[in-house]
């Protein structure tokens, strides 16, 4: 189900870096829809990345996160206090091989335009942030046939609860 990306639950993760690996980004994106969800993260270590999935995913129902895959990277290894707390299936791509989560990896290309590597990143400031992840679920993207996250997730009946994230 996840595959075929039919059902709203299914999530990608990843740590996208900011300047000298200091004030990244956990980006979180739905398969079905490409909903972005995003939020600083200070350093790579597993607590406070686990704490970021979990107070992330904590905005949203339960029944709205059914899987999560993330790649191999360290700082992803307390995926099980991650998996107990959310009451989720997390999964791990392949090593090497990126293209098992290539919405996240897609949409993460898109928030580098806001924030562009080698460049002082502020992932810290919540409200550019916020602005940004809010851009990009207002754009309209060809895999989705030229919708946006938003109307794709308005046809699923899912805006009311989303916009209160």
């Amino acid at each position: 189900i996840a595959e075929k990306k039919i059902e709203f639950g299914h999530w990608e993760g990843d740590l996208v870096l900011g300047y000298k690996g200091i004030d990244n980004a956990l980006t979180l994106v739905e398969m079905s829809t490409g909903f972005l969800l995003a939020t600083n993260c200070k350093n790579r270590k597993m607590d406070t990345v686990s704490k970021a999935i979990n107070t992330t995913f904590r905005r949203l129902p339960k029944e709205l996160i059914k899987t999560l895959t993330l790649d191999r990277g360290s700082e992803f290894s307390g995926y099980k206090a991650v998996q107990k707390s959310l009451g989720c299936k997390v999964y791990f791509c392949h090593p090497q091989t990126p293209n098992e989560r290539a919405l996240n990896e897609q949409t993460n290309g898109l928030l580098r335009q806001f924030y562009p590597k080698r460049k002082r990143s502020v992932f810290s400031d919540p409200e550019r942030l916020a602005s940004s992840v809010d851009l990009i679920n207002h754009r309209p993207r060809k895999k989705f046939g030229y919708r946006t996250t938003w109307e794709i997730i308005e046809e699923q009946g899912l805006a009311g609860v989303l916009s209160l994230v």
